[in-house]
Order: C-alpha cells, then sequence, then structure tokens
C-alpha cells in the first residue's frame, strides 16, 4: 500500500509514462485525492515531458557519435567496465589526500582573516 509522500512521489515519473501496474496506479491515484503536493509534483512532471517532448531531436556531432560507439564496441569486446579516455588520473584516488590538505589550509586562512577583521 502506497500511502505517504516519500513512496508516492516514487511512482510519480512511472505514472507519468503509464508504467504502474493497475493496482499501484490506483493507490497514487487515491493518495493524489488526497494530497495537493504530490498532485502539484505530478502535474509539474506532466508538463516538463510535454515541454520535453516538444523539443527538435538533433543528431550529435559526427567525432562523438563515432568516439561513442568505437566505446561501446570496445567494452563489450573486452568485457571491462569503461575507463574515459581522458585524464583518468582525476578518477584515481592519489590527489585526494593533497586536494584535502589544500582545503584544510584555506580554511584556516580565512579564519584568520575572518578574526583579524573582527578586532
Amino acid at each position: 500500500m502506497i500511502s505517504n509522500c516519500f513512496a508516492v512521489r516514487e511512482f510519480l515519473p512511472l505514472a507519468v509514462d503509464g508504467g504502474l501496474e493497475a493496482e499501484q496506479q490506483r493507490e497514487v491515484e487515491i493518495h493524489l485525492e488526497s494530497c495537493r503536493g504530490c498532485a502539484a509534483e505530478l502535474e509539474a512532471l506532466r508538463r516538463t515531458v510535454a515541454a520535453l517532448s516538444a523539443v527538435e531531436s538533433v543528431p550529435p556531432p559526427e567525432m562523438l557519435a563515432r568516439l561513442v560507439s568505437q566505446h561501446l564496441a570496445l567494452g563489450s569486446k573486452s568485457g571491462a567496465p569503461y575507463v574515459p579516455p581522458w585524464r583518468p588520473e582525476l578518477f584515481r584516488v592519489g590527489w585526494m589526500p593533497q586536494a584535502f590538505a589544500l582545503f584544510v589550509i584555506l580554511a584556516a586562512i580565512l579564519a584568520m582573516l575572518f578574526m583579524l577583521t573582527q578586532l
């Protein structure tokens, strides 16, 4: 039984797309009859879907389409997860301690500057 707003809002995208089972759809409708917030959320989703449906489809640039096709083909052949070819070092954890230390230093400097302005 779908009874609270949190649970109902999880089902709203499916309700817009017609992807709910009959019983789920009825439970959502019952909730919407008594809940203005969830009804407004559903209406906002419907307006968003309608607006996006009106947008003209634009094909991707040829180079992008080729790169995506190549990476999909490589990933499906090897079975390995996709790793972007650009700046893979950003996805490693090695830089995180240095970034955290820099953050702490900057926070300390800002705190000292704030204290100086309070004098």
